[in-house]
């Protein structure tokens, strides 16, 4: 589990082998053992080796992983944001971010607007049940509130910090981002999908006690 504030940008220094991933990193080192989990943009892998000394970090990557996430963006070279998993007691600043991709989305707009920066992407379809005004989204792994969405246009406004400590900096236009849904809504998605006619199911949840709480409207 994670929360989408990036503690670290490192560097991707080599693929020792097509599943075996090497990282340049530091702050992410600390209090670090083998089987700890770090999210590489947003994807969690587990530490299978590091040297505090070389500041090295690596990783196993399976298949099904790089089938997933966006690979051009992990070559030798590129910057990679890098969180540790949540401990207990650790505050929670952005929101529940699992490391599992979606998808990936394709950066439509990048563009200093003010103080701010306008980064807009283009979704696949398949992620649209899950938006919803001023929701989140894991970005590279970055959590980000959706700004304004249209279709499936969404747009965010990055702030300095956000984009001088994470791989924004180095994004384009065209390029490809990982992206993760809030696990919330894909919860009430699920249920929904599922929905009855009964007043009650075997877990008390159902489509009126989910509306009564909120989660969309009674269509008259």
């Amino acid at each position: 589990m994670f929360t989408g504030l990036i503690q670290e940008v490192g560097r991707v220094i080599q693929w020792l082998t097509p599943h075996r991933l090497q990282i340049h990193c530091r702050e992410c080192l600390n209090d670090v053992s083998i089987g700890d989990s770090i999210a590489v943009n947003g994807v969690c892998l587990t530490v299978v080796s590091y040297n505090k000394d070389h500041e090295v970090c690596e990783f196993d990557v399976s298949s099904e992983t790089q089938s997933r996430w966006n690979q051009s963006a992990v070559v030798a070279g590129r910057l990679v944001n890098l969180e540790r998993s949540l401990k207990v007691g650790d505050k929670i600043g952005g929101h529940f971010v699992l490391g599992h991709v979606d998808d990936i989305a394709r950066v439509s707009r990048l563009e200093l607007n003010g103080d701010f920066w306008l980064l807009q992407l283009v979704i696949p379809k398949s992620q649209l049940p899950y938006i919803i005004p001023k929701g989140s989204m894991a970005v590279d792994g970055i959590s980000l509130t959706i700004n304004s969405f249209q279709e499936d246009l969404l747009d965010f406004m990055i702030v300095p910090h956000t984009m001088q400590h994470t791989n924004l900096s180095e994004r384009q236009v065209d390029d490809h981002v990982n992206i993760e849904s809030d696990v919330l809504g894909k919860y009430v998605s699920r249920q929904l999908q599922f929905r009855t006619d009964s007043t009650q199911n075997s877990n008390g949840v159902n489509l009126e006690t989910l509306l009564q709480a909120g989660f969309g409207e009674k269509v008259q």
